[in-house]
């Protein structure tokens, strides 16, 4: 878990908390706590699914940024509809 590359990451597709625990699938206290760094060691789970929402894969423990060849290369049109969907419906939900 490489937490300031989260960080960047997180400033780059302009996400919020909110928007990461609707993308990985993983409450949004434990997203705050986790990069607010209150959870020294988060679950495995949780950590993969984060690195997954945001366009991350896990090399020797550290996480990287993916390949342009992956679909969840932020530079894909299909991503970025995707982040908006996800972010758009949140928004309308109230």
């Amino acid at each position: 878990m490489n937490l300031q590359l989260w960080k960047q990451r997180k400033k780059k597709l302009q996400l919020k908390y909110k928007d990461i625990s609707k993308l990985s699938g993983v409450p949004l206290t434990t997203v705050k706590s986790i990069f607010l760094g209150y959870v020294t060691y988060p679950r495995i789970q949780n950590v993969e699914a984060i690195e997954r929402a945001l366009g991350l894969d896990r090399c020797d423990e550290t996480a990287v940024e993916m390949p342009n060849e992956t679909p969840t290369n932020t530079d894909a049109p299909a991503f970025e509809i995707v982040i908006k969907i996800i972010i758009g419906g949140a928004k309308n939900d109230g």
